[in-house]
């Protein structure tokens, strides 16, 4: 099963950049909101306030929901058993295994941020060396990969490259404790996410000069996309099965593909899914999401996209 912990590191995610200006919803824009958030917070409540926190928040959800699935060996007496149990280890296996610990209740969030950093920036200096624009690329695409196993998550087992430098991080957000993390999650309701996607529509749609691509709300969106596409992965690359056991385990794994049976197309627009949100909530019908006790954590995603209302008409 996804370990929680490997999501909420993630939502200290220091990184450095280049001094450049990137497109709103971009890897490189998550990375310049990321580094200034750990550079400059000072206090648990002010990153939480942040793009990065939005983006990062999200795709902890996404995640979550796409991963939670460990499928138990097939019954000795099914004909096609000898199948799915290749396809069921690799299935179970679709996280790569190469995170630290982060299970071990001696982790502290210093050691969390310090281990992520490394882990993303090693990500990154990965991905630009085949493509140069890669941090130009829409995030929401791409970040689902950064937990996939495959040559990035094998380049882990090695030593780190010795160009990473290390990030600039305020003490103050190495000093924060699961104390104050808990409190925000707690703080977080629905009705609070309505009236962060309600203002930010709004200041959407009367200012021209603002994308709510890079809004509190549009960076939730973006983050829970890339978390349901964290299982892309699994459809390339599968053995050939019998003909007689192609069928249900051919089924199984379009029921693993979550984003696409999901209907998140990749010109999806965030904003479109917050009018989604929106309207569910002004006519009563959503509710905290219960998922894997996430409260309303990733709720504009889950009480949207997870529910399936971009499949309907």
């Amino acid at each position: 099963m996804i370990r929680r912990w490997v999501f909420i590191v993630l939502l200290f995610l220091p990184l450095s950049v280049q001094a450049k200006s990137y497109k709103a919803g971009s890897v490189g824009y998550l990375y310049d909101s990321c580094a200034n958030m750990l550079a400059e917070g000072q206090k648990l409540e002010d990153v939480y306030q942040t793009y990065c926190a939005a983006f990062l928040e999200g795709f902890f959800a996404g995640a979550s929901v796409s991963n939670w699935i460990q499928l138990p060996p097939p019954q000795s007496q099914d004909p096609c058993a000898a199948d799915k149990a290749g396809e069921y280890e690799r299935i179970n296996a679709r996280v790569c295994p190469h995170f630290p610990n982060y299970m071990d209740k001696s982790a502290t969030p210093e050691f969390m941020i310090g281990t992520a950093s490394d882990i993303v920036q090693r990500w990154v200096a990965f991905n630009l060396k085949t493509d140069k624009k890669f941090l130009e690329r829409r995030a929401s695409l791409v970040v689902g990969e950064l937990i996939q196993p495959g040559p990035f998550c094998d380049s882990l087992s090695q030593k780190a490259p010795t160009k990473i430098e290390p990030m600039n991080i305020n003490p103050l957000v190495l000093g924060i404790k699961w104390e104050a993390y808990l409190k925000i999650q707690n703080d977080v309701t629905l009705e609070r996410k309505y009236a962060q996607c309600k203002g930010d529509l709004e200041r959407w749609k009367r200012d021209p000069k603002f994308s709510f691509d890079v809004s509190w709300c549009g960076g939730e969106i973006e983050g829970y996309m890339a978390g349901l596409r964290s299982t892309s992965k699994l459809q390339e690359g599968r053995a050939e099965n019998s003909k007689a056991c192609a069928k249900p385990i051919d089924r199984l794994y379009k029921s693993l593909d979550v984003a696409r049976s999901m209907c998140v197309s990749e010109d999806i627009k965030s904003a479109e899914v917050a009018e989604i949100f929106l309207n569910r909530f002004e006519q009563g019908i959503t509710k905290d999401a219960g998922f894997a006790n996430l409260k309303a954590l990733g709720a504009v995603g889950y009480e949207t996209i997870y529910r399936g209302f971009l499949c309907m008409p």
